[in-house]
């Protein structure tokens, strides 16, 4: 599979959740739909890096702060980009190394 392809679907995805996010999705911290949302997300993202398998794909983690900053700020003032951005650092870009390395590995290992 070229690397272009799980890179276009990951952008469309990150675009559909954005666009999901400005229609007012409001998931409450501790429930189900924002457990759901979060493992949805790390297998997008650890999905993609097996998917691309190239180092180079971990910039696509930074789609998601760029989508994120014309949502402005949150009730208490805070830029809703910099909470994508704490997410990125802390979840998204290490399930995106671990897909990467992940697909590393199992290239490493097949090819013996």
């Amino acid at each position: 599979m070229r690397p272009i392809v799980p890179a276009v679907v990951f952008v469309a995805v990150v675009l559909a959740t954005a666009l999901w996010a400005a229609l007012g999705l409001d998931i409450q911290p501790g429930s189900g739909a924002d457990i759901a949302f979060l493992v949805g997300a790390l297998v997008l993202y650890a999905g993609t890096g097996f998917a691309i398998g190239q180092w180079r794909a971990i910039a696509l983690v930074f789609v998601s702060i760029v989508v994120a900053v014309p949502f402005g700020a949150d009730d208490d003032g805070v830029a809703v980009w910099l909470y994508v951005a704490m997410d990125t650092v802390v979840l998204w870009g290490p399930a995106m190394l671990a897909g990467i390395a992940l697909r590393k590995f199992v290239g490493v290992v097949t090819r013996r």
